[in-house]
């Protein structure tokens, strides 16, 4: 097996708990997490599966972060598995300078909208917890809870 196959080896562990589970609901919008190994070696595909669930559309504000590499799509942080060691986003790195546009979503009552983000790991054992920007308002962020994975 070559070193970079051995990278996209991945398991992830649903814990016992909702939130674990990736499964969350608040002001009407149900979360469902997903991880998957991503086309190259390291990478990790984080996708949150976003339903509506009340009976008015649901308004979804994407602005940019620069602590997200300006990447307007769900917020994301990694911790090592056991610790609270953050190994993304990194404070120590040099943060990018981002544009102030903000994309708006509207998801109509009862559908679903998928959203994902690839992040590059080392091999290890990780947490990564999701959060929704702007659910309703620019200024809210809604947790869509966590997953545990292992890349190898």
């Amino acid at each position: 097996m070559s070193s970079s196959s051995r990278w996209l080896v991945m398991s992830c562990m649903a814990l016992v708990s909702s939130a674990a589970l990736g499964l969350t609901s608040f002001a009407g919008l149900t979360t469902k997490l997903a991880v998957k190994p991503g086309q190259k070696a390291g990478e990790v595909v984080v996708s949150a599966q976003l339903t509506n669930t009340q009976g008015t559309p649901l308004r979804l504000f994407w602005s940019r972060d620069p602590q997200q590499d300006c990447t307007p799509s769900l917020r994301v942080r990694v911790l090592k598995a056991g610790s609270r060691d953050v190994v993304y986003p990194n404070a120590a790195e040099q943060q990018s300078f981002c544009t102030a546009d903000v994309r708006e979503q509207v998801i109509a009552p009862g559908k679903v909208h998928q959203e994902a983000r690839t992040l590059v790991l080392a091999p290890g054992r990780y947490a990564i917890e999701v959060r929704i920007p702007g659910v309703g308002s620019a200024m809210n962020a809604v947790s869509a809870g966590y997953v545990m994975v292992t890349v190898r």
